[in-house]
């Protein structure tokens, strides 16, 4: 990748809370240990779990890491902009149709 390129993408887990995230770029951010490049600022959940692999409705959820430790589950729908600080990463839990079911 030349400079040229690698200047227009900002890794999203760089940015600590409060920092501003330059709009306009290439975003990169991780879901579990894999990183992903967005041409958008903004994506709903399920089109990153997409991305990732995974199936969404019917067998992960994701959940979106901060900076400190915090950590929200999302919806399907959620529209996720990577230029709002404090985004670390993100992961994907397994949906469990038999959650609750200790039987």
């Amino acid at each position: 990748m030349n400079n040229q390129n690698k200047d227009n993408i900002i890794d999203i887990s760089d940015y600590k809370k409060g920092m501003d995230i330059p709009k306009g770029k290439k975003y990169k951010f991780k879901v579990g240990r894999n990183s992903f490049i967005s041409d958008s600022e903004c994506m709903k959940s399920k089109d990153i779990l997409t991305m990732a692999g995974k199936i969404p409705y019917t067998n992960h959820r994701l959940f979106q890491n901060f900076h400190g430790g915090e950590s929200k589950s999302l919806d399907y729908e959620d529209i996720i902009c990577f230029t709002e600080p404090g985004i670390e990463k993100f992961r994907t839990i397994p949906t469990d149709p038999t959650d609750g079911d200790h039987t």
